[in-house]
């Protein structure tokens, strides 16, 4: 999480190599509204200002293994083995590689 000079904020996500999987996969990154979807090794997600993020126990970098859109809070919501790790809710977001 990298807070930006504008007031914004960027989150990061990347896969990384393990000892069990040397070459991760990619990361599917498929956002409907805009009929978007694309495969890529990383992906930055930059939120306005007023954006309201969280991680768990208020850590800087999370892991996760699994994110999707909660229509219920209107924010897309991470999960490291079925437990939520982070959540993020911005009124303007834009994703990028």
């Amino acid at each position: 999480r990298l807070t930006l000079p504008d007031g914004c904020t960027q989150l990061y996500a990347e896969r990384i190599p393990t000892r069990s999987v040397p070459k991760p996969e990619y990361i599917l990154i498929t956002i409907p509204t805009r009929k978007f979807c694309k495969r890529t090794q990383a992906v930055s997600y930059t939120a306005d200002k007023n954006a309201q993020i969280w991680f768990k126990d208020d850590a800087v970098k999370v892991k996760f293994d699994y994110c999707c859109w909660n229509d219920v809070e209107s924010r897309y919501d991470f999960f490291f083995d079925n437990e939520i790790t982070a959540w993020a809710k911005a009124e303007n977001y834009r994703f990028g590689e």
